[in-house]
C-alpha cells in the first residue's frame, strides 16, 4: 500500500492537487470540496482516508464507503450480542463467565457469530469490492478475532475483536 494517492499538481503556484474526483490541500490535510459519495463516507465530507494518509490511500479521490458500511455493520453485530446477553463489557469477563457457567460466549464463539452474520448479510451490502472475513488467533491460540479483507490494495483491512468491542481499520496485512 502506498503512502499517497495518485494525483496531478494543479500548478506550481498552487499547492493543491487534483485527485480525479476532488481537490486536496496537503497543508490543511483536507479536501477542498465535498466527497462525491456524501453520507456513505460518514458525516465529514472533507476527510481523506480518515485523516490517516500514511496508512491508507484513495486514488479515486472518493471515500472508502465499504469500510464505513462494514465498520457500522460489525459494531451493530457486537452491540446486538451485548443486548442479547451473549457478551458483556468488559469483554475479558466473557471468557471467565463462559468457562465457569457457559452463560456468555467466549471470544471464538463471538467471532463465529460475527462471521456468520457477515456471510448471511453479504449479498445485500452493495459493496464496491468483494470483501471476505478471516478468523485469526493470537496468544498461542488463546484469543480469537476476525479481519475483514478486500482484494483492493487501496482498502485497509478491518480488525474485528468482538471480545474487546473493537472494530478498527488497520493497514493491509498487519493483523
Amino acid at each position: 500500500m502506498g503512502t499517497a494517492p495518485q494525483s496531478r499538481e494543479v500548478s506550481p503556484s498552487e499547492p493543491v492537487s487534483y485527485y480525479r474526483a476532488r481537490y486536496y490541500d496537503p497543508q490543511a490535510a483536507r479536501f477542498l470540496n465535498e466527497d462525491p459519495v456524501h453520507f456513505k463516507s460518514g458525516d465529514d465530507f472533507y476527510l481523506y482516508v480518515s485523516n490517516r494518509a500514511i496508512d491508507y490511500v484513495d486514488p479515486s479521490g472518493e471515500s472508502p464507503a465499504d469500510v464505513v458500511k462494514l465498520q457500522n455493520f460489525f459494531k451493530n453485530v457486537i452491540d446486538q450480542m451485548t443486548k442479547d446477553g451473549s457478551r458483556t463489557d468488559p469483554g475479558w469477563w466473557n471468557n471467565i463467565v463462559h468457562t465457569f457457567t457457559g452463560r456468555h460466549l467466549g471470544c471464538a464463539d463471538q467471532t463465529q457469530v460475527v462471521n456468520n452474520q457477515f456471510d448471511s448479510n453479504l449479498p445485500g451490502f452493495h459493496l464496491d469490492n468483494n470483501w471476505g472475513f478471516q478468523t485469526h488467533t493470537s496468544l498461542g491460540g488463546a484469543h480469537t478475532y476476525g479481519v475483514a479483507v478486500s482484494p483492493n490494495p487501496n482498502d485497509p483491512d478491518i480488525y474485528v475483536d468482538p471480545l474487546k468491542g473493537i472494530v478498527l481499520p488497520v493497514p493491509k496485512g498487519t493483523k
